[in-house]
């Protein structure tokens, strides 16, 4: 066989798809194609910057939580009133159990495995820390009111912080309950529940979060604080901006598939 015949044949080939309009269309059709995979497919270099996009938030998140904590409760300790317990603590378990809600909302990403149940054990950790503080700021200002001779729940803010507790409570026993770790649904032989549970969870946690935040930016101006405007302002920014964060995250964080 003449192998520079067939060279010369598929080079004519080549040529007569490369000049005429259907090969043309063929190749501009291609292109196209290729174009909008990838846009559609993220490659290597956009899950990189998207890694470094989510983590920045979340350092965002952590910290102004911190920060918000930090600032009010320093404005009470040590706490010399009863009443003083109850800010105190209250802006600790916010500080708390924000990280615990930015961890929850970034564990959803991960895949089952050894990373996914540590991050899984720091959210009971951060949680557990928060929500005892939680209970403990409740008490104190239900407690100093009984003392006081005065009513409770009459404010608003009164009225969606109990609200958030309740709701707190509930999604705190829910997590122990979808945390396979503990086995607490194989045990009351409920595991056909367990996506439903988890579900729950996850829904509820943001609105006892979201419901101590809106509490909590009620009283950042309380005359018991000591704050000026300037004092006040870093309150309610290191709070909104933890709250902007974690609304940025729950909302773009994809949960994760095993097709992935």
């Amino acid at each position: 066989m003449d192998l520079s015949a067939v060279s010369r044949k598929e080079a004519l080939s080549r040529v007569v798809r490369e000049t005429s309009p259907l090969g043309k269309r063929a190749r501009a059709s291609l292109l196209v194609a290729r174009t909008i995979n990838d846009a559609l497919v993220p490659s290597d270099d956009d899950d990189a910057r998207a890694r470094v996009v989510m983590t920045s938030v979340s350092t965002l998140a952590v910290a102004s939580f911190a920060v918000f904590a930090l600032w009010m409760a320093r404005a009470y300790v040590p706490a010399a009133t009863l009443f003083a317990w109850h800010p105190s603590c209250l802006s600790v378990a916010i500080g708390l159990c924000g990280a615990a809600s930015v961890v929850g909302v970034r564990v959803r990403a991960l895949a089952p495995g050894r990373e996914r149940v540590r991050a899984l054990w720091l959210h009971l950790a951060l949680n557990s820390a928060g929500g005892a503080a939680w209970v403990v700021g409740f008490w104190a200002i239900y407690a100093n009111k009984n003392n006081l001779g005065k009513a409770h729940f009459t404010s608003t803010h009164g009225k969606v912080g109990a609200a958030a507790t309740m709701v707190l409570v509930a999604t705190y026993a829910l997590g122990l309950f979808s945390f396979n770790a503990l086995g607490l649904l194989t045990r009351l032989d409920m595991n056909r529940r367990a996506k439903d549970v988890k579900a729950t969870h996850r829904v509820a946690s943001l609105v006892a979060i979201f419901g101590g935040i809106l509490a909590a930016s009620m009283r950042t101006g309380h005359g018991s604080t000591g704050f000026g405007a300037a004092g006040r302002a870093v309150a309610d920014v290191a709070l909104f901006a933890g709250a902007g964060a974690l609304v940025f995250l729950a909302a773009t964080t994809p949960a994760w598939k095993i097709e992935r």
